[in-house]
């Protein structure tokens, strides 16, 4: 089989599996009642989908190494964990570190923002992406995790703060325009009412709201945007990504608890 024909074949077996696993979840729980092994999809044509059970693969979001180095790059993630998955996870600064809220093991690293400014970080409302010790996950806005403060951050494994939200409650943020040509790169994390979590980034410049409306038409109950023109994703199942851009906070879906 000739290149052309293999990738022609690769694309049509992953739009097949994205016609069967993306839909709709009619479950309204927040966990499910039988845990499903993860399971990765390609979704529509301009965006590329990652889907997975938080409760069954170990997810982890990472920023320093054993030596307190940034990892900054997927490949150099890659290089030191078990990835089967990963991308960016959210904003940060000169110096790489994370913007706003971030937790490591349990372990509170950056306090929440609640301040405002100018950027995509503070376009309302922003929120938090969050891993429970007990491996359920959470989208929230900012404001919502801030009144469940502290409680619920004793419960958190990990953690990071990023915005704009892009779906809150079955419904895209309000202030984004259809026709908006402010067109980038983008990636982002929904999660479904039953708890799994869906992964997306854009395969072509995309403006806020067509990247929102990808995770409401998928059946997500909540979404927050993690970054934009910069994104990568690391998914050696399914093709070799360029991986050396540097980031700050990186989520990562591990082959094998570690």
């Amino acid at each position: 089989m000739d290149k052309y024909t293999a990738h022609r074949a690769l694309k049509n077996t992953l739009l097949i599996m994205a016609a069967m696993c993306l839909c709709a979840c009619s479950e309204h729980s927040q966990t499910s009642p039988h845990p499903q092994p993860s399971h990765a999809v390609a979704s529509q044509d301009s965006v590329l989908a990652y889907r997975v059970n938080p409760s069954v693969q170990r997810i982890q979001m990472f920023w320093k190494d054993a030596h307190n180095r940034s990892y900054r790059t997927l490949s150099g993630l890659s290089q030191q964990h078990p990835l089967a998955f990963a991308m960016n996870g959210g904003m940060f600064d000169a110096n790489f570190a994370p913007k706003g809220l971030y937790i490591e093991r349990g372990i509170e690293v950056k306090s929440l923002d609640v301040g405002s400014g100018e950027g995509n970080f503070y376009l309302p409302p922003n929120g938090v992406f969050y891993i429970k010790k007990d491996n359920r996950a959470g989208i929230v806005s900012t404001q919502e995790y801030q009144n469940q403060s502290p409680n619920l951050a004793k419960e958190i494994e990990y953690a990071t703060q990023s915005g704009p939200m892009l779906v809150h409650q079955f419904a895209i943020n309000p202030l984004f325009d259809p026709q908006s040509r402010n067109l980038n790169i983008r990636n982002g994390v929904g999660i479904f009412p039953n708890g799994e979590l869906l992964f997306l980034i854009s395969k072509q410049p995309i403006n806020f709201h067509a990247f929102a409306q990808s995770f409401l038409d998928a059946g997500c109950v909540a979404a927050l945007y993690l970054d934009g023109f910069v994104s990568q994703v690391y998914w050696p199942a399914v093709a070799d990504f360029p991986n050396e851009q540097t980031f700050g906070v990186m989520i990562g879906v591990l082959n094998q608890k570690e």
